[in-house]
Formats: structure tokens, sequence, C-alpha cells
């Protein structure tokens, strides 16, 4: 039960990000009763999307997603799935 919050896009925010020594580091705020997937490509293809980890639950506050693949990190993009 999230108590009637109703997260859009422009509720998701970035918080900080970081990259060093082959790691992205992401962090944002998070709501209570969500589930946050971070996910990459290496192409802007839509199907091409690969989860990392597991789904986390919003704590209401942040919460931070690192990928670790090394090199392959530059150039990828990244997002962040919000579910109820």
């Amino acid at each position: 039960m999230n108590n009637g919050v109703v997260l859009t896009a422009s509720a998701v925010k970035v918080s900080s990000f970081s990259f060093g020594s082959g790691t992205f580091n992401l962090n944002i705020q998070s709501c209570t009763g969500h589930t946050y997937q971070f996910q990459y490509t290496t192409t802007l293809n839509p199907n091409a999307w690969t989860n990392v980890g597991g789904p986390s639950l919003g704590t209401g506050g942040i919460l931070t997603f690192t990928n670790s693949p090394g090199a392959s990190v530059q150039g990828a993009w990244y997002r962040v799935l919000v579910g109820p």
C-alpha cells in the first residue's frame, strides 16, 4: 500500500551518478510501495534492455544502483523502470 502515491515520469529523478574504474553508479529518490528495476543497453533498440540485478523495493530514501561491466559501460544507456 503506497497511500495513494502516483508516480509520473517527472517524479522519478536522478539524485546523482558517477563513473569510474569501469563502474557506473546511479542514485535515485524512491517512494515506498514501488519497485525499481535498473537496466542498461548498448544500443537504443527498445528490445535490447538488460536488467542489472533484480528489482529493488522503494524505501522512501535514496536507492543506489551499480553496474560493473568494465570497459563496456562506456557508450551505454541506462534507465530505471518503476512498478506499482
